[in-house]
């Protein structure tokens, strides 16, 4: 599974192999399975193909998307369908969706990007990414709708939020190495920060087009970074290889503090009031303090 799931009530649902699931939150009993279509398996992608689209819970509604193209709406309640969009192209989303003003946002393998009414299932605006790649397009990341911008990565070396009324770029960011710009991007003080990976490498804060600042780290950069006061966790891989916890000052990118990890996986790190909580390829999840990531010292897992 390389989606993660949503909580509704008492119900935790979650996306795995095309099916969504839901489980009573307190037992973990399976109280519903749902499949859009159960037939014409597709495979992975390519090596590329790391993310699911993880539901995104509505009014009581997870919507997600699936292999054959279909954006979902099922009740967490019953299980049963109540929205679908088939895109035109009927290619895979890995895109996590957003739903905002009566819409929901989203984007498929292709590098195509939909706003689609959630009234009358009615396409509203749909977007092509500048310039794309053949097969390296592919939106990926989780969608973001603040301020009225939606925001979301690609593999793809264009970063461009949209529009949320129109689907036209606000303003657009093209990386001259070439990279890929994959991860979920976070928003802070108007500006955008983003992860990258092969040719740069790097973590980027871009306003309004520019860039304010950059960290170039080792490893490639999948994953949202996760923001705490002041500080920027973000973590690197290499497809399973040593990969790398970095801690940077949000205002200026500076390296706070970094921890080598062995096996790293593109598992973005989660936080608590006292504790960075972070994936590995070794099969666990690893504790981390704050208060020793924030210092200069090496943190100890728990």
């Amino acid at each position: 599974m390389s989606s993660k799931p949503a909580i509704a009530g008492d119900i935790v649902c979650f996306e795995c192999g095309n099916a969504l699931t839901g489980l009573d939150r307190k037992t973990g009993k399976v109280l519903w399975e749902f499949v859009a279509k159960p037939f014409r398996p597709i495979a992975s992608m390519d090596l590329t193909d790391y993310h699911r689209s993880s539901p995104v819970i509505a009014d009581g509604v997870a919507y997600y998307g699936d292999d054959w193209g279909n954006l979902n709406g099922v009740d967490v309640r019953t299980g049963r369908l109540v929205f679908q969009y088939t895109t035109p192209t009927q290619r895979p989303i890995r895109a996590t969706p957003a739903v905002a003003d009566g819409k929901v946002f989203f984007g498929d393998w292709e590098g195509e990007v939909y706003a689609v009414s959630l009234a009358d299932r009615k396409l509203v605006w749909q977007h092509t990414q500048e310039n794309c790649r053949p097969y390296y397009g592919a939106v990926v990341s989780e969608f973001v709708v603040q301020d009225g911008l939606v925001y979301f990565g690609s593999q793809h070396d264009v970063f461009a939020p949209l529009a949320v009324t129109t689907g036209q770029p606000a303003w657009t960011f093209v990386e001259p190495k070439h990279t890929y710009l994959p991860a979920t991007p976070l928003v802070h003080e108007g500006r955008v920060i983003i992860a990258t990976t092969i040719f740069t490498n790097s973590v980027l804060c871009l306003d309004k087009g520019a860039v304010a600042w950059a960290f170039k780290g080792e490893g490639i950069f999948f994953t949202k970074p996760a923001l705490h006061g002041s500080t920027l966790l973000v973590n690197s891989t290499n497809f399973g290889g040593t990969g790398y916890l970095y801690v940077l000052d949000v205002a200026t990118g500076k390296l706070v503090n970094s921890l080598r990890i062995e096996r790293a996986r593109s598992s973005a790190p989660a936080l608590d009031n006292e504790k960075a909580y972070l994936g590995a390829g070794d099969g666990c999840i690893y504790a981390l303090k704050l208060s020793e990531l924030l210092a200069p010292a090496a943190p100890a897992a728990q």
